[in-house]
């Protein structure tokens, strides 16, 4: 998936990065069978060891119950990390 691909390589930065992830994040939300719902878990797919790096992003993921539920790890990384972003503030 070229999309998650960039994001993991750090390809992208600053508006690029946050425009990819608010889509991601976006397409998530859809409701199964969604093409665009299966694009975002690919995506994810190929940056969830960097999820924690981007706590906007894990905020947003954590509105999404439906993803959620089928990928533990990743809702757990966001967790983490926005328990440590909260301990900063």
């Amino acid at each position: 998936m070229l999309l998650g691909a960039l994001v993991h390589h750090g390809l992208l930065e600053d508006v690029s990065l946050r425009i990819a992830l608010r889509f991601v994040a976006e397409a998530l939300a859809q409701p199964p069978g969604n093409k665009l719902l299966r694009f975002a878990q690919l995506a994810v797919g190929e940056f969830r060891s960097d999820i924690g790096a981007w706590p906007d992003f894990c905020a947003q993921l954590l509105k999404v119950h439906e993803w959620l539920s089928g990928h533990f790890r990743n809702s757990a990384a966001c967790m983490a990390t926005l328990h440590s972003e909260s301990q900063w503030r």
